[in-house]
């Protein structure tokens, strides 16, 4: 039993060889290989995601409001 969540995955036959090959050289298995070349692709997304929201936001005649204030506000202080 493992408290992790398995994902099954189907890769074709050059993203297989080229997993194997960069797990092999990180001296790791594949599937950890699998797991941390995952999580840079996430970081990625998530970053992708704020930078579009922040371009989004980012406009003419918007009202600032200072970096403390707004925490007060979400905190209800």
């Amino acid at each position: 039993p493992t408290i992790k969540q398995r994902i099954n995955i189907t890769a074709d036959m050059d993203m297989e060889s080229s997993l194997r090959s960069a797990a092999r050289r990180d001296k790791m298995s594949v599937s950890s290989k699998a797991v941390e070349l995952l999580g840079f692709a996430l970081d990625i997304e998530e970053d992708y995601v704020l930078a579009t929201l922040a371009r989004k936001r980012d406009a003419r005649g918007v009202k600032y409001i200072p970096h403390d204030t707004f925490w007060k506000k979400m905190l209800g202080k």
